[in-house]
């Protein structure tokens, strides 16, 4: 029994000068319990007593399926965890990704956990070797890959894998969960557009042309994530025009595309004054050609946003729209991280994300009435 308590005392001393004595760094993943007993000469129960005194007096931090890592002493607070966070990096404003990552860095920051952030074409130019070196030295408890419409072959999907982390994909479509095999938090992108759609027609617009961006799908699907023949049948079964002619397609690059177009619809279809934006910043583009060009908002033409970009807020009149709620993305993604042991190594959820539609000044046709039975009094008074 003495025996046994003091080699418990011997080598909880032993690790304790290892870590106060800098041969341990601070966040550096002790090793296992197996190769401890090993190493030292001791039982897996001993080396296991050491380790939980160290945790007590908080020299380690003990996470379990992770291992056992040495604890900040520097005088802060020491992290509840350590993200991988892997986006897909691009400068277009309309990007997703620039709008999802600072909810996830406000939340991590809240929950003191600690974010590193990683452009994934730095790890696909790294290439499997040696992303998967460097990564496995920096201890993650998790990871967040923000990209979406994988094929499953992504050289980041097998890096990830060998990596034995829980991965969670913030912003992606159904399909990426069997693609991938991670934990997926998709857009509902057909019941969001059928609800702006729905909500125009309820308004009485019933006929609007379609302004969609044809490389801001990335999947097979061009208009809204489906193809346009059915486009056109949700748009029929929802009460609304479903001519063909009515939808208009447009480079994103091409800053001058839709302003072309607003003006070829003014000019061929007069009748037609409301249109559907694939995105917010399309809807932008509209505002702008109308400013040019002495078109008013939304006396003369409705817009309807789609996607909740914050500076849609900022447009007078304000504009209506289907906000996809990147924001709250961010913190779901976190959410689903700190609770990856109740699915890591299991099935990964795949859970939809909430959009919300925000009726803006747009679309306030009380307006539009207003303005034309202004015009037809001031009709009768020429008279």
């Amino acid at each position: 029994m003495t025996t046994h308590i003091i080699k418990k005392d011997a080598l909880y001393e032993r690790l304790k000068q290892d870590i106060l004595l800098g041969h341990y760094k601070e966040g550096e993943r002790l090793p296992s319990e197996p190769h401890l007993a090993s190493a030292l000469k001791a039982g897996r129960v001993t080396v296991r007593s050491a380790l939980e005194r160290l945790e007590k007096e908080r020299l380690v931090l003990r996470y379990q399926g992770k291992g056992t890592f040495v604890a900040n002493r520097s005088g802060k607070e020491n992290y509840a965890g350590h993200y991988l966070l892997i986006y897909f990096d691009s400068s277009d404003l309309s990007s997703s990704t620039l709008h999802i990552m600072p909810g996830i860095e406000q939340y991590c920051a809240r929950l003191n956990i600690r974010l590193t952030k990683m452009p994934l074409s730095v790890i696909r130019f790294a290439g499997y070797e040696r992303s998967l070196e460097i990564l496995g030295q920096d201890h993650y408890s998790g990871v967040i890959l923000l990209a979406h419409c994988f094929t499953g072959k992504e050289v980041e999907l097998e890096i990830l894998k060998a990596l034995k982390l829980p991965v969670v994909l913030p912003h992606a479509v159904k399909e990426d969960a069997e693609a991938t095999g991670f934990a997926t938090l998709y857009y509902q992108v057909h019941e969001a557009a059928e609800e702006a759609v729905r909500y125009q027609v309820a308004l009485g617009l019933k006929r609007f042309a379609t302004f969609n961006f044809i490389d801001l799908i990335r999947t097979s699907a061009p208009v809204f994530n489906w193809s346009p023949e059915d486009y056109l049948l949700m748009l029929k079964r929802n009460g609304a025009d479903a001519s063909p002619e009515l939808i208009y397609e447009m480079e994103q690059s091409d800053l001058e595309s839709v302003e072309r177009a607003v003006l070829t619809l003014r000019e061929r279809k007069p009748e037609v004054r409301s249109i559907f934006c694939c995105s917010d910043f399309c809807a932008l583009r509209v505002y702008q050609a109308c400013a040019k060009h002495g078109i008013r908002i939304p006396e003369d033409l409705t817009v309807m946003g789609f996607c909740g970009y914050p500076g849609g807020r900022l447009l007078a009149p304000s504009l209506s729209t289907v906000d996809l709620q990147y924001e709250n993305i961010g913190h779901m993604a976190v959410d689903v991280l700190r609770h990856s042991d109740e699915w890591f190594g299991r099935e990964a959820p795949c859970l939809p994300t909430p959009h919300q539609l925000i009726p803006g000044g747009s679309t306030d046709i009380g307006k539009k009435k207003t303005v034309k039975q202004q015009r037809k009094q001031e009709e009768r008074k020429r008279k």
